[in-house]
């Protein structure tokens, strides 16, 4: 089963390994998406996982770092790819041990995205640790 949640930060950037136009600075009103696997829902809950969960990695670690910024500040070239790859390592590190897979997409226009998926798979001792921790459920 997929969560899904999706978000919007404006970001400033310019690709200075580039020859067309994108050399120079623009900004763009970027989409970005997170997509969590989970094995199921949760008995009593029926959830996989609150969507609440989704929001905070987006706030915390998209918008609150990335909005109204200059991407050039965090990513050497910060294509389209670049900015996906950069926010999935994120997000690997966030949820490891609470899904099986994140994708990231992030789209420069409404026409224009790029996606790529991160297998999240953690040593069987740890597992549960994390997802309670993730779950804000650390003991």
């Amino acid at each position: 089963m997929w969560i899904c949640k999706r978000a919007r930060f404006d970001a400033a950037h310019w690709l200075p390994n580039y020859e067309g136009l994108c050399r120079h600075l623009h900004g763009h009103t970027y989409t970005v998406e997170v997509h969590l696997m989970v094995e199921g829902v949760d008995e009593k809950t029926r959830m996989g996982v609150d969507f609440r969960e989704l929001s905070r990695f987006l706030e915390d670690e998209i918008l609150g770092k990335f909005d109204h910024s200059c991407l050039n500040d965090f990513i050497e070239q910060p294509t389209a790819e670049a900015v996906c790859q950069h926010f999935l390592d994120i997000a690997e590190k966030r949820f490891k041990g609470v899904g099986t897979s994140v994708v990231i997409r992030v789209y420069e226009t409404p026409d224009s995205w790029v996606e790529d998926l991160r297998w999240l798979f953690v040593e069987e001792e740890t597992q549960e640790e994390d997802a309670d921790t993730v779950l804000g459920q650390a003991t």
